[in-house]
């Protein structure tokens, strides 16, 4: 929906199943997703969201999502496990301070635990266990900053702050840090977020990018990765070299 033309509004349905064959109902156009699924017996993994960007003034966009995986509208605002939602928010500004190539992003994601999940782990929001939404665990948040910087027409210059936080599953327990492990009967009825094992990431990466000939690009990078995981730190440096070239 585009209300003005600075304004832009999204609307989305998504259902996941698997181990059957394909169910026509979700082609009708004019039916929505949470009505053949609840005529299928509430069995597939429904999500719906809700996005909307907004530019405020020229060069500067904010940006934000709601996802809601399952909402119980009589038990909003406790901590019942159910209901499972998640948040995006940001802000992409180009050429700050009139520094002409240069842009930045600041963002928070939010995963509330058992985002993502579902009872029948072949409906959970993957495929062959890779994330099909934002790259992160459920139970989970993490603080983004960003720089892209043209110093010209072929040489482009990065750089990334990643703050993220999870609350992992403890072994034989579920708090919904896992995405491959849903609900189960006997888990609490109650979430808390960012409870289970403390695990914290800090990752610091940047680069350059160079492109030689048309659609030739060699890429020079480093990324800093330091985790802590109930207590234990350990951390990591890469240096990446790579050459690519496009073809049409």
């Amino acid at each position: 929906f585009l209300p003005c033309k600075n304004l832009t509004i999204g609307l989305s349905e998504t259902a996941i199943y698997g181990e059957r064959g394909f169910d026509l109902g979700y082609l009708i156009p004019i039916m929505f997703f949470w009505s053949e699924q609840h005529y299928l017996g509430d069995r597939d993994n429904l999500l719906m969201s809700f996005d909307v960007s907004y530019y405020p003034v020229d060069k500067l966009k904010l940006y934000s999502a709601f996802l809601f995986d399952d909402l119980y509208i009589d038990k909003l605002g406790s901590d019942y496990w159910g209901n499972k939602w998640a948040v995006q928010a940001g802000a992409h500004y180009v050429d700050p301070l009139n520094l002409h190539g240069l842009s930045i992003t600041a963002e928070y994601v939010r995963i509330e635990p058992y985002v993502y999940t579902h009872f029948y782990q072949i409906n959970s929001y993957t495929q062959l266990e890779q994330f099909l939404g934002y790259p992160m665990q459920p139970n989970s948040d993490k603080i983004l900053f960003a720089a892209d910087y043209w110093f010209n027409a072929k040489l482009r210059l990065n750089a990334k702050f990643e703050s993220i936080r999870h609350g992992a599953n403890p072994p034989g327990e579920n708090v919904g840090g896992d995405i491959l492990l849903g609900h189960r009967t006997g888990d609490p009825d109650t979430k808390e977020f960012l409870g289970g094992i403390e695990d914290n990431t800090l990752i610091i990466s940047g680069g350059a990018s160079y492109e030689f000939i048309p659609e030739l690009f060699i890429k020079l990078g480093g990324r800093y990765e330091k985790n802590s995981f109930d207590g234990n730190e350990n951390s990591s440096y890469r240096l990446i070299a790579s050459v690519s070239y496009r073809y049409y």
